[in-house]
């Protein structure tokens, strides 16, 4: 295993992937791509999944491979799907074991992630961003028998690296720690968007918000997602600049102004009969004495303008909406 120490330059790295790619080139890529991001998982599996599955199948029966789906752990991107079809998500540049999901990335940006993750050898396209961290860090990196995909925590590898906190990749706004390979490769196209442009839609319906929120909670790939482009956020607005290119908020695939109430609506997650739910009263809360609320919390409206003319919001949202406006 290779000393990857170099890895802590973050930004050199994402300007070195540039250059080597080419700025104009790479800015025109990403100024005519819509990139996707937010909530995964949910009830709301659309057109995109059923080709996704499509491709699957006919990989399986090439190989005759007789497995049922539950079985291969279907990707569903949830909500996402309703404007994720035609245009870009950061997972399709990780892939999935067993699909073709990762040929329906932009070639420039996945050359681009590519060379910014510091994959050994040159881009291929037909090769899986999995496939290409797999390759360069090892399938079995801590030798017990068992593949660690890029968004598990990371093993510290058999030759005492361990700067980073044992992850491959640096976290910048938390020195000493490191993140996954799929939140560098997040934070990486969310870099290319910021320094050439493009339009990043944040999915807000399915996430849970506590853990976006307030301090000290559990970070997902999407709550990480939330935190760093809500900074970008004022209130009353759907769309807000973002460096050279712009966030817009959507709600069940919809342009929303967000507001608080919609995040209270899913502020917890909720299981029922081991399940996941969304907007039930198992999701609904807000924060607790002594909880910490982190400054992007005041980036937003009490309310989202017009949600109480919307049926599909709860009854939650009415009250909690109730007893902003008495405070107001």
């Amino acid at each position: 295993m290779p000393d990857f120490s170099f890895m802590k330059d973050s930004e050199g790295r994402i300007q070195k992937a540039i250059d080597k790619v080419g700025r104009g080139l790479l800015a025109r890529a990403f100024q005519n791509s819509i990139f996707v991001y937010g909530t995964t998982g949910g009830a709301f599996v659309g057109r995109a999944i059923q080709q996704w599955r499509s491709v699957l199948l006919r990989n399986r029966l090439a190989r005759n491979d007789t497995r049922d789906f539950r079985e291969l752990n279907i990707y569903d991107p949830g909500p996402r799907t309703r404007v994720a079809l035609d245009n870009q998500m950061m997972d399709l540049y990780y892939g999935q074991e067993g699909t073709l999901v990762h040929q329906r990335r932009n070639r420039t940006i996945g050359e681009y992630v590519h060379y910014a993750m510091c994959f050994s050898a040159f881009y291929n396209h037909r090769i899986s961003g999995r496939d290409a961290y797999l390759n360069t860090f090892g399938r079995d990196p801590d030798g017990k028998g068992g593949v660690i995909e890029g968004w598990q925590s990371s093993p510290r590898p058999p030759n005492g690296f361990h700067q980073f906190d044992g992850f491959y990749y640096p976290d910048p706004d938390a020195p000493g720690k490191g993140l996954t390979a799929t939140k560098e490769m997040s934070r990486i196209i969310r870099t290319g968007i910021y320094e050439l442009g493009g339009t990043l839609i944040f999915e807000g319906t399915n996430v849970t918000y506590q853990s976006v929120f307030i301090e000290g909670g559990f970070v997902s790939d999407t709550s990480l997602e939330a935190e760093n482009l809500f900074k970008f956020f004022t209130p009353g607005k759907s769309r807000v600049q973002f460096g050279r290119g712009e966030i817009v908020f959507h709600w069940h695939g919809q342009e929303t102004v967000p507001g608080l109430n919609l995040f209270h609506e899913n502020w917890l997650w909720g299981m029922r009969d081991g399940k996941p739910v969304f907007h039930k009263k198992e999701n609904f809360g807000q924060p607790k004495p002594g909880e910490k609320i982190k400054d992007i919390y005041n980036n937003f409206l009490p309310f989202s303008p017009g949600s109480l003319a919307n049926k599909a919001f709860s009854a939650f949202s009415e009250s909690f909406l109730k007893q902003k406006l008495k405070n107001l």
